[in-house]
């Protein structure tokens, strides 16, 4: 089975001039067949975070106008948060699959999840600044994180 290889996002420094660990991340592909468009961006991998997807602005404004599957109550340390759930395909894609869909490019998708689940929450102050992918998709991969670059096989 083929190994992905995504690079750590940088992180910045604190106020007080320590260095913030660098973010495993992961390229996720989501298509919505209703307007026949696609998103490509970065995943933050939480292992904390125990659903499939929760969303950011950008994911957000994709989804807008797609009518939800679902609703959902997510306990965060400090609070409830209200979510819509609605579920696109998935894919991942490769590390540079947002240079290739700037540019029309069709070969993005490095494995295919098929229908995931995605959480919205319905106060936008609740939005991640950078998309989660957690444990429901976490526990279908094989994945290493040295570090440096987080690697995946998936074996769904």
């Amino acid at each position: 089975m083929k190994w992905i290889k995504y690079a750590y996002e940088k992180d910045g420094i604190l106020p007080d001039g320590s260095k913030v660990p660098d973010l495993p991340i992961i390229k996720l592909m989501l298509i919505r067949r209703d307007t026949k468009k696609l998103i490509v961006g970065d995943a933050l991998i939480d292992t904390g975070f125990d659903m499939s997807v929760y969303s950011n602005y950008e994911i957000a404004n994709f989804l807008e106008g797609l009518k939800p599957t679902g609703k959902a109550e997510l306990k965060s340390a400090a609070e409830i948060i209200e979510c819509e759930i609605h579920e696109v395909e998935a894919s991942f894609a490769s590390d540079d699959a947002s240079q290739i869909a700037a540019k029309g490019g069709s070969s993005l998708s490095v494995k295919k999840l098929g229908r995931i689940k995605i959480y919205v929450p319905t106060n936008p102050e609740d939005l991640a600044d950078d998309a989660l992918i957690g444990r429901e998709i976490l526990n279908m991969l094989n994945f290493k994180l040295n570090g440096s670059y987080a690697e995946i096989q998936v074996y769904r």
